[in-house]
């Protein structure tokens, strides 16, 4: 159980440069952005580059994509969970 936590824990504190080998800093999403999250790619947009209409478009496509995923889980949920057969 502790695994699904801890990895994504420590991925995530290597990628945002809390945890860096020898002192050195590393860049959100090293190695070339390849372990770069959508909330992180949000906050770079958004804050380090400056760029609010891109933040706010990823931002919305994510919410977007929740909403759905929530409403076919609602729709279908029974099934996945394996209620009312």
């Amino acid at each position: 159980m502790m695994q699904y936590y801890t990895e994504p824990l420590v991925a995530g504190q290597v990628a945002s440069g809390q945890i860096g080998g020898s002192g050195q800093q590393v860049e959100p999403g090293y190695p070339a952005g390849s372990t770069l999250t959508l909330p992180q790619l949000v906050y770079n947009l958004g804050f380090q580059r400056f760029d609010i209409g891109a933040a706010c478009v990823v931002a919305v496509v994510l919410f977007v994509l929740s909403m759905v995923f929530a409403a076919f889980l609602m729709r279908r949920g029974s099934v996945f969970l394996g209620v009312g057969e």
